[in-house]
């Protein structure tokens, strides 16, 4: 099975990825771009064929200059291949568009590193080539084919540097009453220096926020909910925070200058989110719970027991009454090392293991994968992780991250019908979900195509659930993502 991670930005990758971009300039001759990019397009070997994303391939590149004109073309799935054009209003704009195609790339780099590391390599050999208004990335295995291509045209890369900027954090409001206190052993951290701090045994990914990303987030939101209205959907949406906004302890939040209070920021984006949508409220649920065991300390997913205080919250948002956890089998998983551990964390030692707590659903389910690939096939909601390698434990939930998975529940036969729509925080949520309808087809937006609510109407969705952790709020290419599957 596929790994089950979700995707990061780290200070360290991204110096890496920028010092192994190739670039042209100083051309001997003028190159047609057009020609270039469709030569590229038909005479490079793709690992799956480019499919082209029209005018969402926009959405992917933060900062673009105005009036840029975007020919993005992308493998589906996990599959890293890309060829994009750019072509600019302005050439004095090309150093600035540059940028944003750096930062498109070393993103990806890190996404991919997550969940498919084996293709975050081909963004080792990224081809960036400029001339005047014109840029084409190139991403494949087939680099060295491109590049002949290019250097027949009579380009010639040379390198160039990136200086990487930050959002402005959303500013911190205090903490809040009623909620237990933890406090560190002995008020101090270790900052790995990419993004990811260490308390103690305990790792934790830094969350900062980007308004704009989270702004395109509530609008692929609301262009959800405007489709919804002519075929009588219930929206609905969850944001998850992450173990830092949750149990970071109280005692260092304070030595953090842009800790982030991320109760603040979730209610700052439902804001901007249409009424008609139902926003699911986890963030208070889980704070009232934050001195257990919500998120896992190897990694930056949260556990069955946080993913079961959110089903909560979504229980209540619908109004019906929640199965309990007494009702539930229990399964459980020693040894587990995740993400954090593996990648950020460099197999720290002082990193503790995890132990994998599973629940069950109360039915008995019939569950069919689909990958992107179009491979079917039958599988357990709870799968025995027992002889899985220490990295691919959490891939117990939901059997990985894969395009659609089709749920079907025969003790409920009021024919109701839910598409979840997530990425993999919503593997250990699933679990509980499933208990409540007919049938629930879960969609992977980072692995499926297609329009998410015309499909949710050819199948009769009574409810369309979208749940994304904190982190992919902020990601620009994840937001862009799921705004080409909405339209």
């Amino acid at each position: 099975m596929k790994k089950t991670l979700f995707t990061r930005l780290t200070a360290s990758v991204l110096a890496l990825v920028m010092l192994l971009l190739t670039f042209g300039c100083g051309n001997s001759k003028n190159v047609d771009a057009e020609e270039l990019f469709q030569s590229l397009l038909n005479n490079v070997s793709y690992e799956s064929p480019l499919e082209d994303a029209g005018e969402s391939g926009a959405l992917y590149f933060r900062d673009m200059p105005d009036g840029a004109e975007i020919k993005f073309y992308a493998a589906s799935g996990y599959i890293a291949d890309k060829l994009v054009l750019i072509t600019l209003a302005d050439k004095k704009d090309s150093d600035d568009a540059v940028k944003s195609v750096e930062a498109f790339v070393s993103e990806l780099h890190s996404q991919f590193l997550s969940y498919a590391p084996d293709q975050a390599k081909k963004f080792d050999k990224a081809i960036i080539w400029t001339q005047n208004e014109y840029i084409i990335l190139c991403v494949t295995n087939d680099a060295e084919n491109a590049q002949a291509i290019i250097d027949g045209a009579a380009e010639t890369p040379n390198g160039e540097e990136e200086t990487e900027t930050e959002s402005q954090p959303l500013q911190t409001v205090g903490s809040e009453s009623g909620y237990p206190v933890l406090k560190s052993a002995d008020g101090t951290y270790y900052d790995y220096g990419n993004g990811v701090y260490r308390v103690g045994d305990t790792a934790f990914e830094v969350v900062h926020y980007d308004r704009d990303d989270a702004a395109n987030y509530a609008k692929a939101i609301n262009n959800a909910a405007s489709a919804a209205k002519n075929s009588n959907i219930n929206v609905y949406t969850m944001i998850a925070p992450n173990a830092y906004g949750i149990c970071f302890p109280d005692d260092l939040q304070s030595k953090v200058s842009s800790y982030l209070n991320q109760g603040e920021t979730i209610r700052d984006i439902y804001k901007q989110i249409d009424d008609s949508v139902v926003k699911v409220e986890c963030f208070d649920t889980l704070m009232k719970h934050r001195d257990e065991y919500l998120y896992f300390k190897s990694d930056f997913h949260w556990t069955g027991t946080a993913a079961y205080y959110a089903y909560e919250s979504w229980c209540k948002a619908k109004g019906i009454t929640p199965y309990t956890l007494s009702q539930r089998e229990q399964k459980t998983f020693d040894g587990f090392l995740g993400a954090l551990y593996n990648n950020s964390c460099n197999h720290d030692p002082q990193i503790a293991s995890d132990t994998i707590y599973a629940y069950c659903p109360v039915n008995n389910i019939d569950m069919t994968i689909t990958e992107a690939s179009g491979n079917t096939f039958n599988w357990q909601v709870i799968y025995d992780v027992s002889d899985y390698p220490s990295n691919l434990k959490y891939s117990t939930f939901a059997g990985g991250d894969n395009a659609l998975t089709v749920y079907k529940n025969p003790a409920v036969t009021d024919g109701s019908v839910c598409v979840f729509v997530k990425e993999s925080y919503g593997n250990a949520l699933v679990s509980y979900l499933v208990d409540h309808y007919s049938t629930l087809y879960e969609i992977d937006y980072r692995h499926w195509s297609g329009n998410i609510m015309s499909y949710a109407s050819q199948v009769g969705a009574k409810d369309v659930l979208f749940v994304n952790n904190i982190s992919m709020v902020r990601n620009t290419s994840l937001v862009a993502e799921l705004t080409k599957d909405i339209g």
